[in-house]
């Protein structure tokens, strides 16, 4: 048996019969290019009701080759607190006017890429 360019070639043989066998292999190209997904995740969870005063947290992670940087927008502009280099906005206490669409988007070699949308709401105290 040996591997010959990405080719598993294995040689039998069986009362003077030979028989040999290749398996094209692919492990997979360092590098290929792959388009951005994202997966959003909410502390407190998903499920939970925000009320104003709450801390809450958003965090968007975006799986790509090459790597992308996740962008955070409200409603189609800015989010009313700073974006953090990992990809986080944190509300230490958040109102109801922060409630709105959020979704966060890459700038990717295959172009710009953006997520689905949530929308946060924030309830009454």
């Amino acid at each position: 048996m040996s591997l010959r360019g990405g080719k598993l070639v294995c040689i039998r043989e069986v009362n003077s019969a030979r028989k040999q066998v290749t398996i094209n292999s692919h492990s997979g190209n360092k590098h290929s290019t792959d388009t951005p997904s994202f997966a959003i995740t909410r502390l407190p969870g998903f499920g939970i009701p925000i009320v104003e005063g709450m801390s809450v947290s958003l965090k968007c992670e975006v799986d790509s080759n090459p790597a992308s940087t996740p962008i955070w927008q409200r409603d189609n502009g800015p989010p009313p607190v700073e974006q953090s280099d990992d990809g986080w906005l944190n509300f230490t206490k958040i109102t109801r006017a922060e409630s709105g669409w959020y979704k966060c988007y890459t700038r990717h070699m295959l172009g710009i890429f953006t997520s689905i949308g949530y929308f946060l709401n924030v309830r009454c105290e």
